[in-house]
């Protein structure tokens, strides 16, 4: 794999893992949570870390477009509250990644949240994030 695709996707995880953090505690800043994140990491895995916070800062600033993009394509029965941290984490990276980088691949970056989702769940968690994903590249 090319090593600049690992860092990307070393990046994803990482901003993932930063936008949990800042959710379950407020209190802590972007600069301190995404710091935190980076030092967590183990030192044989090369992060992209501007792209990483590229994301993170997206989402920082667009926390309430993101909210209501991932909204939409819930079902009725569902709103965000209901939805797992982690989870929840990895569709705001995701959403934040496909409204930022507007000419990203949109597949690719579906497909890189899909491999973060199989890290934390062994069930069908994957087919939400797929779906809500492809929707929001769509209607970007």
């Amino acid at each position: 794999m090319n090593p600049e695709f690992r860092k990307k996707s070393a990046a994803r995880l990482q901003a993932v893992q930063t936008i949990y953090l800042c959710i379950m505690r407020p209190d802590i800043s972007i600069s301190e949570a995404l710091q935190a994140c980076s030092e967590e990491q183990p030192e044989n895995i090369a992060v992209d870390d501007l792209f990483c916070q590229d994301i993170v800062h997206y989402w920082s600033e667009n926390k309430d477009l993101l909210d209501q993009a991932i909204e939409r394509q819930l079902t009725k029965s569902w709103s965000l509250n209901r939805l797992d941290r982690v989870l929840y984490s990895i569709m705001q990276a995701g959403a934040a990644e496909l409204y930022a980088l507007q000419k990203v691949d949109a597949a690719l970056t579906v497909t890189e949240y899909l491999d973060v989702t199989h890290a934390f769940f062994q069930g069908d968690e994957h087919k939400i994030v797929n779906g809500v994903l492809h929707a929001v590249a769509q209607n970007r």
